[in-house]
């Protein structure tokens, strides 16, 4: 009798050990070999178990329903071979690997997952892993999604038709997305994918985004279709754009835009359906004139303070190099509304060059007498007072040539050619400054 109970235990646990054996792990995935904590949400109050490669369980038990917030389980330990996790209802489940200190590029991440038997997960994160590919095809419930910082250069997500919220971003801008379509996603109310190499975005069948942050790509244009929201916050900086448009946005004044340091040029080129709560336009080719516009496009317009370039636009482009005698044009930047731009010329090392003397200046068109080898003009104006003395608009920079064309002709010609001091070709003056060959004359 004793023997047959002996037995009968024996098959028992052999069958408990098998049916262990044979349950499928609802998520698997492989790692290196480096500590991390995971963290598993239930649907209900229920049991999940991870085996971390060798075969042994740990166990906890959720006493209640993940909401969001509490009841999310977290277990801690090693990979040593494929980590398998079993559980039913999971609805949350977090894994990402931490940088080694001072890396911009993560080591030992998750390489690779299967999501096998959690098909009713509604909030993933993944971040900060190696993954080059990951199949979300069976998460249909999934609403958030974070999923940044891996080696993917395309995600697919026309199977998550419910997801609101998506981060795929890279906070150290290393990331390796180069492309995402997102026009199966009609729900989505949050858009992050800053940090990437993406060139071009979509978002004609995305209605309802409030958020898009995409900062720091290589975005050159981003198509918007009609949205419905309002209070919106838009950023795109760090871009490649010339410029943008949001013609379709239905509610706009307490939107904010941050298109910082890209590369528009024209006040006309960020298309709006009203006046805005503020823009920031700093780090762009912007010349006054086109900030001048752009002030009536927003309550508050930031354009003169930039973290990530030198100069707070790019300088106003003028030639290389011209002869004495020829002229530079600024009339455009001369006046802004009824008042007056200052211009001052400076040489390399900052000393300004004298008016009458070096050059001659007629409402923005300035004329030069003297050879230059380097100077730019500095530009300020009350319309825009951000810019100051010690931080003014500037052009590039300009040599003015001592051997010019004018020379030329008396070489060709033998004999002189004059001009006056706004630049136009007179005969011989008996008296006055003019200019000669080329060369500033004082006859008394």
């Amino acid at each position: 009798m004793k023997k047959n109970i002996l037995t009968m235990l024996a098959l028992l646990v052999n069958v408990v050990l098998t049916a262990v054996a044979q349950e499928t792990p609802a998520i698997t995935f492989e790692a290196g070999a480096v500590e991390r904590t995971i963290t598993i949400g239930l649907n209900a109050a229920g049991t999940v178990k991870v085996d971390w490669g060798n075969g042994t369980l740990d166990e906890k038990e959720a006493t209640a329903a993940y909401d969001g917030w509490d009841n999310a389980l977290d277990f801690t330990g090693t990979p040593s071979g494929t980590v398998k996790i079993y559980g039913e209802g999971i609805n949350y489940f977090q894994a990402f690997t931490k940088y080694a200190e001072d890396a911009t590029e993560i080591t030992d991440g998750i390489s690779s997952i299967n999501f096998n038997d959690a098909t009713g997960i509604t909030e993933l994160d993944i971040h900060q892993n190696n993954l080059t590919t990951v199949d979300l095809s069976k998460l249909t419930a999934l609403t958030k999604l974070n999923i940044g910082a891996n080696d993917f250069e395309t995600i697919n997500l026309s199977a998550n038709t419910e997801l609101t919220n998506i981060d795929i971003s890279n906070s150290k801008n290393t990331g390796k997305l180069t492309s995402i379509d997102l026009s199966k996603n009609t729900k989505l109310t949050s858009v992050v994918l800053s940090g990437n190499k993406l060139k071009t975005l979509d978002f004609t069948n995305n209605p309802l985004i409030k958020t898009f942050t995409v900062l720091n790509n290589e975005l050159t244009s981003v198509t918007f279709g009609e949205n419905t929201v309002k209070n919106h916050t838009i950023q795109f900086g760090g871009n490649n754009l010339t410029g943008i448009n949001l013609s379709g946005f239905k509610t706009f004044s307490g939107t904010y835009l941050r298109l910082r340091d890209n590369n528009i040029s024209k006040a006309a080129n960020i298309v709006l359906p009203g006046k805005i709560g503020q823009i920031w336009a700093d780090g762009n080719a912007l010349p006054l004139n086109e900030l001048y516009e752009l002030k009536s496009k927003a309550k508050t317009v930031t354009y003169a303070s930039t973290y990530t370039k030198a100069q707070a636009q790019q300088p106003y482009a003028i030639a290389e190099s011209i002869n004495v005698g020829e002229t530079v044009d600024l009339s455009s930047q001369a006046k802004l509304g009824e008042t007056a731009t200052v211009f001052t010329w400076k040489n390399a090392e900052g000393t300004a060059l004298v008016e009458g003397t070096d050059y001659t200046a007629n409402n923005g068109v300035f004329t030069f007498l003297t050879a230059q080898e380097a100077i730019h003009a500095e530009m300020t104006n009350a319309e825009l007072d951000a810019f100051t003395a010690e931080k003014p608009y500037t052009t590039t920079t300009l040599k003015v040539a001592t051997t010019t064309g004018i020379t030329s002709m008396k070489a060709t010609y033998g004999q002189s050619v004059y001009y006056n001091l706004n630049g136009q070709r007179i005969a011989a003056p008996a008296k006055g400054m003019f200019i000669q060959n080329g060369k500033k004359v004082i006859k008394k």
